[in-house]
């Protein structure tokens, strides 16, 4: 089945991979058709989740739920709406993360934190 962007030229949310990094810290790879603005994040406490909002990005994923069960880091959910398509990362409590831009890829990179 073919992907057809909605807008014209806006940047498609492609695939989500999850891959663990030294000292139990585990990094979430979002790989996009195209550059982004810097996407926009912020935390919920309870329950435990950070958010990362892709302005004017689409979602060409097939599937909006993944589990990871890695780390701190339990799900990922993805969803399109509006001017954004929005990831919300469920975790097993609140870590401290970085987030940043490399071309097509924005990376999610979260501090060790297992499950407790």
């Amino acid at each position: 089945m073919l992907n057809v962007p909605r807008a014209w030229g806006a940047p498609i949310l492609q695939a989500v991979d999850v891959g663990n990094l030294p000292g139990g810290r585990v990094q979430l790879r979002f790989q996009l058709s195209e550059p982004v603005n810097d996407p926009r994040s912020f935390t919920i406490n309870d329950p435990a989740r950070i958010v990362v909002d892709f302005m004017g990005a689409q979602s060409g994923l097939t599937e909006n739920q993944r589990e990871i069960n890695q780390g701190a880091a339990e799900q990922v959910t993805v969803l399109e709406g509006g001017d954004r398509t929005r990831a919300a990362v469920n975790l097993t409590k609140m870590v401290p993360y970085d987030i940043r831009s490399q071309g097509n890829t924005v990376l999610l990179t979260l501090e060790a934190g297992g499950n407790t």
